[in-house]
């Protein structure tokens, strides 16, 4: 009985991947052999920044969804800076603390963007630590 329940099983398996290679096969690629003609903008440079280095830390709870976390940016001035910005994505994360160079610094978070004061010059290297938590 066992053998026959596994064999029919693998029947069904082979049948649904038969019924669904030809829809798959006939969607659009979303890769292209084709070399870009797009340029491409980096955000952070645009802002007078390049984030040379992420290290993220997070912990989500399957059950309630509940997520809680830390990035830490690596940054270098690319203008002097008197402030950055962050977009938070996820509208009910909300920030609890940020670190600039490992030091408590003040931060506004309103409408998905954090904005923190900073004093850097041109060239100087620094981190930004973000933590949030929420749904």
């Amino acid at each position: 009985m066992n053998k026959a329940l596994r064999a029919l099983a693998l029947i069904i398996c082979c049948l649904f991947f038969l019924s669904i290679v030809p829809k798959l096969h006939s969607m659009q690629k979303f890769w292209s052999d084709e070399p870009s003609t797009r340029s491409v903008e980096r955000y952070d440079s645009l802002t007078g920044f390049d984030i040379t280095k992420y290290i993220q830390s997070i912990k989500i709870n399957d059950v309630s969804h509940f997520i809680e976390g830390n990035i830490k940016a690596y940054v270098t001035a690319e203008n002097n800076l008197t402030e950055m910005k962050y977009e938070l994505m996820g509208g009910t994360l909300a920030v609890t603390q940020v670190l600039v160079n490992d030091s408590v610094s003040a931060f506004t978070h309103t409408n998905g963007i954090i904005s923190i004061p900073v004093s850097f010059s041109t060239g100087q290297q620094f981190t930004t630590t973000v933590y949030y938590s929420g749904v």
